[in-house]
Parts: C-alpha cells; structure tokens; sequence
C-alpha cells in the first residue's frame, strides 16, 4: 500500500538539492488531498443524479389519464385550460395549492434549546 497517498514535499528530508519531491507543489498535493480517490467531476455528478432522481420520482407522482371534469375534494368545476395543461388533474387550482403547501411541524429541528422556548 506505500505510495499510494501523496506525500506532501515538507514532510521528507530535504538536502541542498531541494524537496525530496520536487513535482508535487503544495496547491497540487491539497487538490490531491481535497478530492481524495475521486475523479475530476465525481461530486458534480453525483449532484446531478439526485436532482435527476428527485424529477424522476415528482414525475412519477404527476397524475396521467382523463381529466375529472369537476375536484374530487370540493366538487368545484376544473377549468378546460387546467385540464389541458394538466393531464389527468383531479383537483382544482385552489384544492391544489392546499396540498401542496409544506406541513408546519412543530418539532424543533434546530437542535437548539433557546428556539424551543419560542
């Protein structure tokens, strides 16, 4: 296994010649060490497969099929440019919008015992 971590030049013994390594400069050994054993680009995609696996799965979630004519939650008739651009809708504009508000929690989530005496 010796070798395969970069050593940074300061951590040799020098002589009158120079670092003991001399093609390792000190910005290219952080970079080494920053990126560890990833390639050049790994972190964007990993970025990159989430957000993708988030619009897949949101995508999957979008309803399909015939239009209701009328929500299912309030009876209320769903406009035929509402259908057209939402395929498959089931709820009207003001149904929609109530759930898709976040939940209010009322767990604290900060950790913090001052917020909890808010």
């Amino acid at each position: 296994m010796a070798g395969l971590i970069p050593h940074h030049p300061r951590e040799t013994d020098e002589d009158e010649t120079g670092p003991a390594c001399p093609h390792i400069l000190d910005n290219e050994w952080r970079q080494a060490m920053a990126g560890g054993w990833t390639r050049d680009g790994a972190v964007q995609d990993q970025i990159d497969d989430t957000v993708m696996d988030a619009v897949l799965a949101a995508r999957a979630q979008m309803p399909a099929g015939e239009s209701e004519l009328y929500c299912t939650q309030c009876g209320d008739d769903i406009p035929e440019g509402r259908r057209r651009a939402v395929p498959g809708v089931r709820t009207c504009v003001a149904c929609q919008s109530g759930r898709d508000r976040a939940p209010v929690s009322t767990i604290n989530r900060r950790g913090s015992k001052d917020s909890q005496l808010r």
